[in-house]
């Protein structure tokens, strides 16, 4: 939040708001950072980074030599995340299409997602570089 802190000053509204390309059409938001793409052509979108989605598994699960893996490969996995809505989810949106649903458990804390993934409870779905291969927590990293 800091970065955006440097805004308020200036009047500038933060909010978190899950239909945030709704408030641009109605004219409620001048500006929107947002994962949403709209190809209806009302409104421009510009990238404002690029990121790997990674999935993180514990060093002892079948993908851990892996270099990447298929998403198909997600049908028989528990999945833990962030707790967003599934559609806010990048990977979901991603699965969804290929009709591959599945369990879900979730929590707030990206060291808890990575304890349980130590543990064999689950996979995640993180985005960023290799941070998340940790020695301590004994994960690895596999691009998606």
């Amino acid at each position: 939040m800091p970065a955006i802190d440097v805004f308020r000053p200036r009047c500038i509204v933060s909010i978190f708001h899950a239909d945030s390309v709704g408030l641009l059409l109605e004219h409620r938001a001048e500006l929107a950072i947002t994962t949403e793409n709209d190809c209806s052509g009302q409104i421009e979108f510009f990238p404002l980074f690029s990121y790997e989605m990674l999935a993180v598994v514990s060093c002892e699960h079948e993908w851990a030599s892996l270099e990447y893996v298929a998403l198909s490969d997600f049908v028989e996995q528990m999945l833990i995340t962030y707790p967003i809505p599934g559609g806010m989810l990048d990977i979901m949106r991603v699965l969804k299409p290929l009709n591959i649903f599945l369990q879900r458990r979730t929590t707030e804390l990206t060291i808890a997602i990575l304890q349980l993934v130590a543990n064999g409870r689950a996979v995640g779905g993180l985005i960023g570089g290799q941070s998340y291969v940790d020695k301590q927590y004994e994960t690895s990293a596999i691009a998606l």
